[in-house]
């Protein structure tokens, strides 16, 4: 299904949804820790976490998981001129 039909189709919710799972598994192989954190808040079971189905939409009704954490920490500017 392309994003186009799947806007039309869907409420905005579930485009999201479909936006943020098709990251998350690209994102994997560069930076796995996020898309962990990703697929876990969007409750997708790991073996459903592949590039295969990276475009697949949530099914209906799918209920979402824990509260999603924070990907990344914010830059302390005293961290960063002190070179660590």
């Amino acid at each position: 299904m392309s994003p186009i039909t799947l806007t039309r189709a869907t409420p905005s919710r579930s485009w999201l949804q479909w936006l943020v799972r098709t990251l998350g598994v690209l994102l994997e192989p560069f930076l796995p820790f996020a898309s962990e954190k990703i697929r876990i808040s969007l409750n997708v079971p790991k073996e459903q976490w592949t590039w295969h189905r990276a475009a697949e939409p949530l099914a209906v009704g799918h209920t979402l998981g824990p509260a999603p954490e924070v990907l990344f920490r914010k830059l302390d500017p005293n961290e960063f001129a002190a070179g660590q």
